[in-house]
């Protein structure tokens, strides 16, 4: 019986496959960063300064899936009686009829683009960089994904090398997705007093 050749790794189907599922948690998460994070953010900055009024949250097995109220602006200029928030989190520690401060992406005539609403007092912040976060976290993940295709093709399968690069992308890949499901799940969740 021979031993296997000294020659690196090939470019197979287990590539080809850490190849595509890295792809498309990247796609995923850089999705979930512009939604989540970069278009809540500019709502922050530059959306209208008033006050929400929770009204009524929907739960599905016990989790609070959306929750509706109405805004109006600091001036009164900007009234919305049935606005869906767009982080459930934000209502976490809020009683119906209660309100909290908020910033409204009003649309006006000829704007092609939702009315967003996010809570704008340090809670409502620390959800969205925590979902910020979280997106990052998968972004991590998909990246040592590309890292296991690397390894497939560049190193001799069973060296040291290949073993320690495996231990070292599996634990990025896991503390990715933990991040990720953490921050996504309870992001502002059982912490928020």
């Amino acid at each position: 019986m021979e031993d296997a050749p000294e020659t690196n790794g090939r470019f197979g189907p287990r590539a080809v496959a850490a190849l595509v599922i890295g792809t498309l948690a990247l796609v995923a998460s850089l999705n979930m960063f512009h939604d989540r994070y970069q278009e809540a953010s500019a709502v922050l900055r530059d959306g209208v300064p008033g006050m929400f009024e929770l009204d009524h949250c929907k739960k599905v097995r016990g989790t609070t899936a959306s929750c509706h109220g109405s805004f109006r602006s600091d001036d009164g200029t900007v009234v919305r009686e049935w606005i869906r928030l767009s982080n459930r989190y934000d209502a976490a520690d809020v009683e119906r009829g209660k309100e909290f401060p908020a910033r409204l992406r009003a649309r006006g005539p000829g704007d092609h683009f939702a009315e967003a609403l996010v809570r704008s007092d340090g809670v409502g912040r620390d959800n969205v960089r925590e979902r910020g976060i979280g997106a990052a976290g998968l972004g991590v993940a998909a990246l040592a994904m590309f890292g296991f295709a690397g390894r497939r093709a560049a190193m001799r399968p069973g060296s040291r090398a290949w073993r320690v690069t495996g231990y070292v992308l599996w634990f990025t890949v896991s503390a990715g997705v933990v991040v990720w499901q953490l921050l996504e799940r309870w992001g502002g969740g059982p912490w928020v007093s």
